[in-house]
């Protein structure tokens, strides 16, 4: 039974490695996680290695120069392999970088101790690979000892998996470049008996490791989707009141209609974190739009939320900059709440958006005499040209903008000098808009 590389035992273990590239190239392909691309690859290049081993090209020179450094690939796509399965991303992100750099190093250890064989005699090139297999084991071991903590079960069945096939796959590939090979054949036994042992252990305990791994990927998902429907629910709620409260609906739509297109594309993560924003962003509308008046820091925070969400819907994305002279401190200068965000939307909206390259939005705050002076700067497609293109009637919407914040402005800083000011920065090299705040410095 184990004499012969085609009877019923080995033929299965090929089999079912096959099965195993097959169905977690198909995992991958439906979710795209990175752990059943590694182990499709891993499956796929063992059996390939096994299919060689019982070909008639098989001897001890083709193993050397063929199988051994096929092997060697194999171990680094399995370290890899090792970081998806246990998560050491999230759990331990500073030990994933070490043994991502491992890996590389690995690979490169390996290639010299292949070349190596054509240089030195055979019992040295054997210690070499016996030092490469205890650093495999070393590094295995290593991860156990860091994620045993917080995944012991995983931590325990991978080192079970590993060592076994790794302890396994080296002896047999040592009896095969030895005396041994003649000890194992006049027992009936095939020398890569082992390796296919070894496969076999590995494969069962992988079967539930990655078992666990799934049930607990669903959990995840299932635990993101729960939170995805209190946040929308949570979001919607909020959205009834901002409407209540005179917020353009318009806006708030865009931003429902964003979600919808990451729920629909399945990116719920995404989804996840653009909820969180979104929220975020209406409570401290609501917060502002209780007050009278608040500080220019929290009209730059508020801004702020609102733009990383802008970004993520505009085409190519924009850049966004705040620059404010030195000794003046936004905490100490007092303005209506949300009178920036109408300004900054037509900025986005009507000027970067339409704009071909790179965008940039840049809000400036600085003294000129007895006054501040806060802009709002786009190199979009201009003032004029925006106007043009508009399909929102820009002209009259951004007159009625500029009326309301100046009276807003005006009624703030009572019987004191107060502007708005939009200026085309559009000439024969640049184009773009600023609009100009004017308020006094108050002593």
């Amino acid at each position: 039974m184990f004499s012969d590389l085609n009877s019923e035992f080995f033929s299965w273990v090929r089999g079912a490695l096959m099965v195993l590239f097959v169905f977690h190239t198909l995992l991958y392909i439906n979710n795209r996680q990175k752990l059943f691309l590694y182990y499709s690859i891993y499956a796929l290049l063992f059996v390939t290695n096994l299919i060689f081993l019982n070909s008639r090209f098989s001897n001890e020179n083709t193993i050397l120069l063929i199988s051994l450094p096929q092997l060697y690939v194999v171990i680094c796509i399995y370290f890899h392999f090792s970081r998806e399965v246990l998560s050491l991303k999230k759990v331990i992100p500073n030990w994933d970088k070490t043994l991502k750099k491992t890996a590389k190093y690995l690979f490169i250890l390996s290639l010299l101790t292949y070349i190596s064989q054509f240089f030195i005699s055979k019992n040295s090139f054997l210690v070499l690979n016996l030092i490469l297999l205890l650093a495999v084991i070393y590094g295995v071991l290593a991860t156990h000892q860091k994620i045993k903590k917080s995944k012991f079960v995983l931590s325990t069945l991978f080192v079970l998996g590993t060592v076994t096939l790794l302890i396994l796959s080296a002896f047999s590939i040592f009896a095969a470049s030895s005396e041994l090979k003649y000890y194992f054949q006049s027992q009936g036994i095939h020398e890569q008996t082992f390796i296919y042992f070894g496969a076999t252990i590995e494969m069962f305990v992988f079967a539930v490791m990655l078992g666990f791994r799934i049930t607990s990927m669903e959990n995840e998902e299932v635990a993101i989707n729960l939170k995805l429907v209190r946040q929308v629910a949570e979001t919607e709620e909020l959205r009834m009141e901002m409407l209540k409260s005179q917020m353009n609906p318009h806006f708030i739509f865009n931003m429902l209609n964003s979600i919808n297109s990451l729920i629909i594309k399945n990116e719920i993560e995404n989804a996840s974190d653009y909820i969180t924003k979104f929220s975020r962003f209406i409570r401290e509308i609501l917060n502002s739009s209780r007050k009278t008046q608040m500080s220019l820091a929290d009209e730059f925070n508020i801004i702020k939320l609102y733009v990383i969400l802008e970004q993520a819907r505009v085409d190519g994305g924009f850049t966004y900059e705040v620059i404010i002279e030195d000794n003046i401190s936004p905490n100490f200068i007092q303005i209506p709440p949300m009178f920036l965000q109408p300004f900054i939307e037509n900025a986005i909206w009507h000027g970067l958006a339409h704009h071909k390259g790179e965008k940039k939005l840049t809000l400036k705050l600085r003294k000129d005499a007895e006054f501040y002076l806060l802009e709002v700067i786009d190199n979009g497609i201009g003032y004029q040209k925006g106007i043009e293109m508009a399909q929102k009637r820009l002209v009259k919407s951004s007159g009625i903008a500029v009326q309301i914040v100046k009276n807003r402005l005006q009624s703030l800083y009572k019987n004191k000098i107060t502007d708005v000011v939009i200026e085309d920065l559009t000439n024969e090299t640049t184009t773009g808009t600023k609009v100009t705040f004017k308020f006094p410095i108050e002593g």
